[in-house]
């Protein structure tokens, strides 16, 4: 997860990650819920976790 939030941060790119795993959801900067093929919750998360090496001051790219 370290290597997308990198790739994130550095390029500006937009990673899109299938998982029923909530701290893998965690490292997106939104989270999009589905119940039988219906979104039922579209949240952003302001403080994904940051790549090491990488600033946490810094704003990702939307």
């Amino acid at each position: 997860m370290e290597v997308f939030a990198r790739l994130r941060e550095e390029r500006g790119l937009t990673i899109v990650v299938i998982t029923h795993e909530r701290d893998i959801a965690a490292w997106g900067t939104r989270t999009i819920d589905f119940r039988d093929g219906i979104v039922v919750a579209d949240r952003a998360n302001h403080q994904p976790p940051v790549a090491a090496g990488q600033s946490a001051g810094r704003a990702p790219r939307a």
